[in-house]
């Protein structure tokens, strides 16, 4: 796997004003955790 594309990347979500918070590649593995059982916890409440 080459990042030969990551500047198009960027540079999109640049132009669409988005920031670190808003890529979910860029969060802790503890944010990210916490973003998952939050989830899973609203979906079983539908359930």
């Amino acid at each position: 796997m080459t990042h030969a594309n990551a500047p198009y990347g960027v540079g999109t979500a640049q132009r669409g004003w988005l920031t670190k918070d808003d890529v979910i590649n860029t969060w802790t593995k503890t944010r990210l955790r916490r973003f998952l059982r939050k989830g899973r916890r609203e979906q079983q409440a539908r359930s």
